[in-house]
C-alpha cells in the first residue's frame, strides 16, 4: 500500500511540476506576442516614413530634371498580384506644394490645403505594396483591419492618423503631417 501511495505522489508531482512549466511558457509566449505587435506597429511606422522620403526623393529627381509636376510614379516595375492581371502596378501619388505626398486621386486634392480621412487612406494603400487592411476611424470593424485612418489636426496641421487596432492597454498610432512630411509615433493609455 505505501508502494502505490509513493507512485500516486510522484505522479501529482510530475503534473505540478508540468503545470508550473507550462504557466511559464504561457507567460513567456503572452510577453513574446505583445513584443511582436509592438514591433508590427514600429516597423509599419518606419516603412510608411520611408515610402513618404522615397517619394519626396523622386520628386527632388524630377525636379532636377527640369519635371516640375506634383506626381510621382511608384511601384512601376512590380508585378501585379497573381490574379489581377498581367503587367505591372503603378501608383500614381500626388503632392502638395512642398513636395509630400498626400492622396493617389488627383493633383488640386493634393494641394488644396485640406486633409480628407479618404485621401490617407489611399495614400496608405499607394505607399505600401501590399498593405496592411486598414479602415476608417469609427467605422464597424471590417473582419481583418489592422489599422484604423482618421484625419486629425496637429499642433495646427492637418494629419493623417493611422491608429494599431492590435494594441494592448496602450493605444499606439503615428501621425502624418504632409505640410512637412513628418512622421511621428505616439502611444497613451487607453
Amino acid at each position: 500500500m505505501a508502494g502505490r501511495n509513493a507512485r500516486v505522489f510522484e505522479w501529482l508531482l510530475l503534473i505540478i511540476v508540468i503545470g508550473v512549466i507550462v504557466m511559464m511558457a504561457v507567460g513567456v509566449y503572452t510577453r513574446m506576442a505583445a513584443d511582436v505587435q509592438k514591433l508590427s506597429f514600429k516597423l509599419a511606422a518606419q516603412n510608411f516614413e520611408t515610402a513618404v522620403s522615397g517619394v519626396r526623393a523622386q520628386w527632388y529627381v524630377q525636379q532636377s530634371q527640369g519635371n516640375v509636376d506634383y506626381t510621382v510614379s511608384v511601384y512601376e516595375q512590380l508585378p501585379i498580384a497573381p490574379g489581377e492581371g498581367q503587367g505591372t502596378r503603378p501608383v500614381t501619388v500626388y503632392l502638395n506644394r512642398q513636395g509630400w505626398p498626400v492622396n493617389t486621386a488627383s493633383t488640386a486634392t493634393a494641394q488644396d490645403g485640406t486633409l480628407e480621412t479618404w485621401e490617407c487612406m489611399e495614400l496608405w494603400s499607394g505607399l505600401f505594396y501590399g498593405a496592411p487592411s486598414i479602415r476608417s476611424e469609427g467605422q464597424e470593424s471590417s473582419g481583418n483591419a489592422v489599422y484604423s485612418v482618421s484625419s486629425v489636426v496637429v499642433e495646427g496641421d492637418q494629419a493623417c492618423r493611422y491608429r494599431h487596432l492590435v494594441d494592448g492597454p496602450i493605444r499606439q498610432y503615428f501621425d502624418y503631417l504632409p505640410r512637412h512630411g513628418s512622421v511621428t509615433v505616439n502611444s497613451s493609455p487607453k
